[in-house]
């Protein structure tokens, strides 16, 4: 396809890296609502939105569908870590983010704040809602990490809120972390126990105690 002197709206919506594009996108991009139709539409095929342009674009004038385009293409790539490093995030991190979000009921997880490898990406998609202005509210958490806590800022580990004062701050606390192990049985096998007992109790007394009982009574008539 030659490439025409003048861009058009219908041909940079499926040619935005041609040079005459481009240069016809940046001169207005955000405001003139045909360039924005014409991004919009070449960032939703195949992995444009991991593209320089969108990125560029999404950053100065993208909305919310950015967001979910950037979503649904992680989904499906899921090893293009460079573009999905703030979103598809390792089980570590998602442990983590579920209890910041568990714990804390004011917090919103945002891994720009929350997730160091996110913070320091200069490839990963970030969703335009987050600032280098923004502020960072700081939280506790009661969970474990393999990859330290270093690897999640403004995040402090202690379990102290959430044990009702059982356990210190600066100790992790075995009633959340090792439950499983603190016991030597589940909450069904204590229930199966106490079954078992309460069986062998009844056997005791229909069976055995009625034996045992007119055995004494008869030594007792002997004597």
């Amino acid at each position: 396809m030659t490439t025409p002197a003048t861009a058009s709206p219908t041909y940079c919506a499926s040619n935005m890296t041609d040079p005459v594009c481009l240069t016809w996108s940046e001169s207005g991009a955000s405001k003139d609502q045909s360039v924005i139709g014409a991004l919009q539409s070449w960032c939703t095929q195949g992995a444009n939105i991991a593209g320089s342009v969108c990125q560029t674009f999404c950053k100065s004038t993208g909305g919310t569908w950015c967001d979910d385009l950037a979503q649904s293409y992680c989904v499906t790539h899921n090893t293009d870590t460079s573009f999905c490093g703030c979103i598809n995030l390792p089980l570590d991190a998602e442990h983590m983010r579920d209890a910041l979000l568990a714990q804390n009921k004011d917090a919103v997880w945002d891994p720009t704040c929350y997730y160091s490898p996110c913070a320091n990406s200069t490839t990963a998609y970030k969703s335009p809602a987050s600032s280098s202005s923004k502020t960072c509210p700081p939280f506790s958490v009661c969970e474990e990490t393999s990859l330290g806590m270093a690897t999640y800022p403004n995040l402090t580990q202690s379990c102290a809120s959430q044990t009702s004062g059982t356990t210190s701050g600066s100790s992790l606390s075995t009633s959340v972390f090792s439950s499983s192990k603190s016991s030597g049985l589940s909450p069904w096998g204590i229930f199966w126990v106490v079954v078992a007992s309460l069986i062998l109790m009844l056997i005791l007394g229909i069976f055995v105690y009625p034996k045992i009982r007119a055995k004494v009574s008869k030594m007792s008539q002997r004597k």
